[in-house]
């Protein structure tokens, strides 16, 4: 009989400690997740203008521009213990939008594999291009094909953002992948 309440006493014990443990974890990603919502907020904020996006996007963030002038910034940040994603969008018209999904190191990874993409697409419309041989022509080919963000699986919902035509169209790609609007 001993045994049995000490066993019961014991499980007893163990499930309140993981209770308040899960609930302080939780209040603790709330408390993180808050915090850097402003601070991407507020370095969304200081976009004055299109020459300001990689700064305003961050190390881990994203932007975009199209030909009519309009641009989108997105600022991510992200944390393992407790785990907390957070991702903030603000675009040319000073609409935010917010996800909660995790993109780990999705969004500069595309931002770097779309730029590579058009560098190296770049060189295929050079003067010097056309005198390659055959066998430097197909490296260049097989690069820019490796290299094309639209063919990676997890990067082609950032490239549907990309291909949009205009800021309009962009909304509607950023909200497909999980952002909603809110004010800030």
């Amino acid at each position: 009989m001993n045994a049995k309440k000490w066993f019961l006493s014991s499980a007893g014990t163990l499930c309140l400690i993981s209770i308040i443990a899960v609930g302080y974890l939780h209040s603790r990603t709330d408390g993180i997740e808050k915090t850097q919502t402003k601070a991407a907020i507020s370095e969304l904020a200081s976009i004055r203008s299109a020459d300001d996006l990689s700064r305003g996007a961050g190390v881990l963030g994203a932007w975009f521009t199209f030909s009519t002038n309009e641009w989108l910034a997105i600022q991510y940040r992200d944390g393992k213990w407790p785990e907390w994603s957070v991702a903030v969008a603000r675009d040319s018209d000073n609409k935010y939008y917010r996800s909660e999904k995790r993109f780990d190191g999705a969004l500069a990874s595309y931002l770097f594999k779309r730029t590579q993409y058009q560098r190296i697409k770049t060189e295929k419309l050079t003067a010097s291009y056309a005198s390659y041989d055959a066998k430097n022509k197909s490296v260049v080919d097989r690069a820019v094909d490796g290299a094309n963000p639209a063919l990676v699986p997890g990067m082609t919902p950032l490239h549907a953002i990309t291909t949009s035509t205009n800021l309009a169209a962009a909304r509607n790609a950023l909200q497909a992948i999980g952002f909603e609007p809110f004010d800030p």
